[in-house]
């Protein structure tokens, strides 16, 4: 379908059509025959489109306006579903929908976005998950009002400076992707809550976490991370770390700041030790600390009044060290094996 209307991409003079033609236009879209609706969409484009026809295109044939770029039919809706549709491309016309909050186009074949879609100024939704998106505009910082955008499971290497300029972002996801690096203008993003970094190849991180100051939710498992940033520690908010299948060593010494940490995972590293000032994580209620190199734990666990699970299977703790624990959380449903 999309190969028959590419010639459809092409811009014509607009004339309002008459009566007789409108009426011609109905005819040829209810007809259910292919041609004739290439047909009518070819006029359309050339002569504009009836607004009689507006319900009808709107109902029958939203993507079809969509990837020809028939904008007109689209003006006033204020969010487009075009999810799961094989869809290649994002037409520039995109930028004729001032109205539109919410666009939502995951799991198709999208490599690309046009430039133009940064002058959706009211956008607050984008869902582009499950595309194939290498790049995302340089002069997405413009997009002022996004408040969700989700680009995970995409090919991503690297993101754009002007990233950090989405002042009004509260969600991120840029989970399976290929990132090896963030810019430092990713902690610029002073209102973002829930960050998804998970399931890149990242090996270092910028420092200036502290500025995030609503965030609630970070994500780092499977990434190729050796150790954290002391600033991560400076997040006041952060109820959430998964920090897992890693490669980390060790632990900034002063996680313990963290006092809203609810959930801790840091499984599948090469952790040795742990800080101290582990005991100051009084909101913690549930911790993995499975499959390091952990021989004992800090006798400062004991003020983690809140704990009610700890995982530390697969570590080389000894039994004196088991029954310590037991001692200090009695409490607490430690599993030391599997």
């Amino acid at each position: 379908m999309r190969r028959l209307f590419n010639l459809l991409k092409k811009k014509e003079k607009f004339v309002k059509p008459t009566s007789a033609e409108g009426q011609k236009l109905h005819q040829l879209l209810s007809s259910n025959d292919e041609q004739n609706v290439k047909l009518a969409f070819y006029i359309m484009k050339g002569q504009g489109v009836p607004e009689k026809l507006i319900a009808l295109l709107q109902s029958r044939y939203k993507e079809l306006c969509f990837e020809t770029g028939l904008m007109a039919p689209l003006y006033k809706l204020k969010r487009l579903y075009f999810s799961n549709n094989d869809l290649n491309e994002i037409p520039s016309e995109i930028a004729e929908l001032n109205n539109l909050k919410g666009l939502y186009a995951e799991n198709n074949d999208l490599t690309s976005l046009p430039e133009e879609i940064i002058r959706l100024k009211k956008l607050k939704v984008l869902w582009l998950h499950w595309n194939y998106l290498e790049s995302l505009p340089e002069k997405i910082g413009y997009m002022k009002g996004l408040r969700e955008l989700w680009i995970g499971y995409n090919q991503l290497t690297e993101l754009p400076a002007s990233l950090g300029k989405l002042k009004n972002l509260q969600e991120l996801y840029l989970e399976h992707n290929k990132l090896e690096e963030l810019p430092l203008e990713i902690t610029n993003l002073r209102k973002l809550k829930i960050l998804r970094l998970n399931n890149n190849q990242i090996r270092r991180l910028p420092e200036q976490w502290q500025n995030l100051r609503q965030l609630i939710n970070l994500t780092l498992h499977h990434n190729q991370l050796f150790q954290l940033p002391t600033s991560i520690t400076e997040i006041p908010q952060l109820e959430i770390l998964q920090v897992n299948n890693n490669q980390l060593t060790t632990l900034p010494q002063d996680i313990g700041n963290l006092r809203r940490l609810v959930q801790f995972d840091v499984q599948n590293n090469a952790l040795m030790i742990l800080p101290d000032s582990i005991g100051e994580l009084t909101s913690l209620r549930t911790a993995n600390l499975s499959n390091n190199r952990i021989q004992g734990i800090p006798e400062s666990i004991c003020h983690c009044k809140s704990l009610r699970e700890l995982y530390l299977y697969d570590n080389p703790l000894t039994e004196k060290a088991k029954l310590q624990l037991k001692e200090w959380l009695p409490n607490t449903f430690i599993h030391f094996s599997s």
